[in-house]
């Protein structure tokens, strides 16, 4: 039986609303290399100037944040069942704030954005959250919609579920079902078993 549900937030929640290929071309990142690692791995200097651009972008795709269609109906239905959720997002702390406020996504009080530890896909995100929920991965659904959040899954042993739009999982990584959009996503979520 499950007990919660973990999301990603842009692509899962949130419609797309960063363009990734020009964002790596702004920011001089070569392809298949992580955004994040990349900037961190560079000298501070270079890095602040790397970091303060991605976070510019960051915020201004929140202040254009809309809901994925169906978003509010799936959070809907996890609040009525008094399910724990939270959000598990490589984004910044301040983007969270403002996309929150304007797709009213108050109702999810545990959010852990790129300032609270260690992103994903590295297993050891997970711990504040399992901590701070004292539950174990294996009680949690992890929903994303990129390869990180199924190689977190996969990692640490949550039941993954991936959104993408094709209905077919494009990554090289497992995961238990594939959400085309969320009504085939909620429609999963309420046949899963549930404490």
């Amino acid at each position: 039986m499950f007990r919660a549900i973990l999301f990603d937030l842009d692509g899962t929640l949130l419609a797309p609303a960063i363009d990734f290929k020009a964002l790596r071309n702004r920011l001089s990142i070569p392809p298949g290399e992580s955004i994040l690692d990349w900037v961190n791995a560079l000298p501070e200097e270079e890095r602040e100037c790397r970091m303060n651009t991605l976070v510019e972008v960051e915020i201004e795709a929140a202040h254009r944040a809309t809901l994925l269609q169906g978003t509010e109906q799936t959070l809907e239905w996890i609040l009525d069942h008094g399910i724990q959720v939270g959000i598990l997002t490589r984004n910044c702390q301040e983007a969270w704030e403002i996309a929150s406020r304007r797709c009213s996504l108050d109702g999810i009080k545990w959010v852990f954005t790129r300032e609270s530890g260690i992103p994903k896909p590295d297993p050891r995100c997970l711990e504040p959250i399992m901590n701070e929920w004292d539950l174990s991965a294996r009680d949690i659904v992890h929903v994303g919609d990129y390869l990180y959040d199924l190689l977190l899954a996969e990692a640490t042993g949550m039941y993954s579920i991936l959104v993408h739009p094709t209905g077919i999982n494009p990554f090289q990584v497992d995961c238990h079902f594939v959400a085309r959009d969320h009504e085939a996503l909620l429609g999963h979520l309420k046949c899963l078993e549930w404490a």
